[in-house]
């Protein structure tokens, strides 16, 4: 930045027209202002949580092996985690009262 500020200070002892070069100069001056201020700004805060993952990791390992929901039969059900991101879900379907259970499905997300 500096040495762009040179720039035109010796183009003014060159000769050429001052009314350009002030208006080049005012334009560099601004630009060393922002980043000046940018550069003394204080650091972006964190967007996450620093435990974010851990919390997520709970809840997706405290799901294991748990009844989920007890439904009517109508052929379908929408599971809702409460949590983002990616990650997979092993289900069962089990008869009221018995074992007897289906084979497990995973679903990935």
């Amino acid at each position: 930045m500096e040495r762009e500020i040179r720039g035109p200070v010796q183009a003014i002892k060159d000769g050429v027209s001052a009314l350009s070069i002030k208006n080049e100069l005012m334009s560099l001056e601004a630009r060393r202002a922002e980043l000046k201020q940018h550069l003394e700004a204080p650091e972006m805060p964190q967007l996450l949580h620093p435990r974010t993952a851990d919390v997520y990791w709970e809840e997706v390992t405290s799901r294991n092996n748990v009844l989920i929901a007890n439904t009517p039969n109508d052929n379908g059900y929408t599971d809702s985690i409460n949590a983002r991101g990616g990650g997979s879900y092993i289900y069962r379907v089990c008869e009221a009262g018995t074992s007897t259970c289906s084979n497990s499905v995973t679903m990935s997300f």
